[in-house]
């Protein structure tokens, strides 16, 4: 029963890395959870059925557990 704690732990870990990102194909949008945007991008085409992933566009929109906001000021 120990172990299944640790194990349980460790995934709980992981789930606090990850980040929220949104996925844009086509006119389609999903929400994803990765580590990194790449995985996250590569998740996406999967889901989307994408021929190339790279035709994938991802935004990161949580980060920590707290909303991401883009801001056009800059630009």
């Amino acid at each position: 029963m120990r172990r299944h704690t640790h194990t349980l732990r460790v995934a709980t870990n992981l789930r606090n890395q990850m980040n929220g990102y949104i996925a844009f194909y086509h006119g389609k949008q999903i929400e994803v959870h990765a580590e990194t945007s790449y995985k996250a991008q590569q998740a996406a085409a999967v889901t989307f059925k994408a021929k190339k992933a790279y035709e994938v566009t991802i935004v990161l929109a949580e980060k920590d557990g707290k909303p991401v906001t883009h801001s056009t000021a800059g630009l």
